[in-house]
């Protein structure tokens, strides 16, 4: 279609109160911004008391997206959205919420300025296989782009009080397979579709709260994904505050490239370190606050997480990097393992053949890092700098601190081993 629309303020409001399951049914994607046409002011979604998905999962191929901006789907298309609102409470969703739009048309160009997302009293939740893939629940600050699009945003501020999130198996009708599954990024989401694409944040804020908030992961910044994607998502600055709540796998104060794909923490900036991918980048920072909650099984990372495995390629990247100084403050809660720096994975259970080449899973950081605990109990090692871990020997895992690591303790409960170096 060919045409011009202007919309200055946008409110969209789902309310299930009064309403039963039967008569409040959607299975589509939701988006409180435009198609190919951007919110220029503000925009606002409220959803209380929603219901998408049953007691029993039967209906868990319904997964939605919810989305606070506007979709470019066409190609080489420019739009922008303003600030935008979202609150979501009371519901059980069978989704992901993603606080910006998105952009999928090649060449598209999707703006937004901040988001401020609230998600309370809701559980938020996802599927897996028996072929070991996950797909959970998951809330996104910012936006998502795929297809050869760039996505930007200035900044996010997520706020979670008591959510939760179960992970339906589709591949056995009605089990939950877990039922800590929600995952929270304070950025986006850049996925490999066909064309590689760009997601860039200026700055995020994430924080948790509720004695009932249960959650699989947490990241300050976004997620890079897909198989073959050599795209890049960079933030420039994140915060990530946790007062209470349960978290069982991660808390992660940079991005996270899973399989493949570039990821930075830092600011665009031509005078600034040139980065694998060809972009140039000034400091930034990540930032961890732990208050409280219940973290035993977690691992704390300061910088960002590089995780790929099961296959022996050449071709494909995966290598994250932070450039400037990463912060982990822990005040109280209940402690898992801490690493200052990044952590990168490569796992595979089949050995691998003669003359094998794999790009090492990557995660450097290039400035200092810093943790200081003052209280709390923790249970596994204190690391000042990288964790690399590989289970096949010929295949490296990279996680190194280019800079000065520090490690100030004046309380606490430590039970095992400080490092103040990297861990390999």
């Amino acid at each position: 279609d060919i045409g011009t629309v202007r919309v200055s303020n946008s409110n969209l409001t789902i309310d299930g109160t009064d309403t039963t399951k039967e008569n409040l049914n959607f299975s589509g994607a939701i988006y409180a911004g435009g198609l190919d046409s951007g919110v220029s002011k503000t925009i606002k979604l409220i959803m209380n008391n929603v219901t998408n998905i049953s007691s029993d999962g039967n209906d868990r191929n319904s997964k939605i997206g919810i989305h606070g901006g506007s979709k470019g789907n066409a190609d080489n298309i420019s739009i922008e959205d303003g600030n935008i609102e979202i609150n979501i409470s009371n519901s059980d969703i069978y989704a992901d919420i993603v606080g910006g739009g998105g952009a999928f048309g090649t060449g598209s160009i999707v703006k937004a300025e901040n988001t401020k997302i609230t998600v309370s009293n809701t559980s938020v939740s996802g599927y897996e296989d028996n072929s070991n893939n996950t797909w959970t629940g998951r809330i996104f600050g910012a936006g998502r782009v795929q297809g050869g699009a760039l996505f930007e945003q200035k900044s996010t501020d997520v706020v979670i009080n008591n959510v939760t999130g179960k992970t339906y198996n589709i591949s056995e009708d009605g089990k939950i397979g877990n039922t800590i599954g929600a995952r929270v990024y304070g950025g986006g989401q850049n996925y490999k579709a066909a064309v590689d694409s760009q997601l860039k944040i200026g700055s995020t804020k994430v924080t948790i709260g509720g004695d009932e908030t249960a959650l699989a992961e947490v990241y300050g910044g976004s997620i890079i994904s897909g198989t073959g994607n050599k795209g890049t998502v960079s933030v420039g600055k994140t915060d990530v505050t946790i007062n209470d709540g349960k978290i069982v796998d991660y808390v992660v104060g940079g991005n996270n490239t899973n399989w493949n794909g570039y990821s930075v923490v830092g600011i665009e900036d031509n005078n600034g370190k040139e980065y694998k991918n060809g972009q140039k980048y000034a400091d930034g920072s990540t930032k961890i606050t732990i208050n409280g909650g219940e973290m035993s099984t977690a691992e704390i990372i300061g910088g960002s997480y590089v995780d790929y495995g099961l296959y022996y390629e050449d071709n494909v990247i995966h290598d994250g990097i932070v450039y400037g100084t990463t912060n982990i403050d822990i005040k109280g809660g209940k402690i898992g393992l801490v690493v200052g720096g990044g952590k990168a994975l490569y796992s595979n259970p089949d050995a691998p053949g003669d003359n094998v080449e794999v790009y090492p899973s990557t995660s450097n950081v290039e400035g200092t890092t810093n943790i200081n605990i003052t209280g709390g109990s923790l249970s596994g090692n204190i690391i000042g700098g990288g964790y690399a871990f590989s289970n096949q020997s010929s295949v490296e895992s990279i996680a190194n601190v280019t800079g000065t690591t520090n490690i100030n303790i004046s309380g606490g409960t430590i039970e095992k081993n400080i490092y103040g170096g990297g861990f390999a």
